[in-house]
């Protein structure tokens, strides 16, 4: 399922090069991270993308890690599942119309729910 997500979003931009995943700190040292991230990877490779993970942790870190999407020439967006996703959710798909941000939150590895 996460990689027919991927495929969709890259599609939907356009065949970008880099694909960013907007994820917290917290959420990359859980567990189940690594294995989450090396079928990420695998998805975005698979549509000739490279994968970039943008941190942030609160919600005033959300325009910032926008800014460095755009430096980084990033033309889609996957989000992570966080509670401070969740409630800034319509800030975060609607910040930069520019990065194809697809309208769904990962709910663990390979499943999907939508706002």
């Amino acid at each position: 399922m996460l990689a027919k997500r991927v495929q969709y979003i890259a599609e939907a931009a356009g065949r970008p090069a880099r694909i960013g995943y907007l994820t917290t700190r917290r959420s990359v040292f859980s567990r189940n991270f690594s294995e989450y991230k090396a079928m990420l990877d695998a998805a975005i490779s698979s549509v000739g993308a490279e994968l970039q993970i943008l941190r942030v942790e609160d919600p005033e870190e959300v325009d910032p890690a926008f800014d460095e999407m755009e430096r980084l020439k990033i033309g889609a967006l996957v989000v992570d599942t966080p509670p401070l996703f969740y409630l800034n959710r319509d800030r975060i798909v609607d910040v930069r119309p520019s990065i194809a941000c697809l309208p769904s939150l990962k709910d663990g590895p390979g499943r999907t729910r939508d706002f």
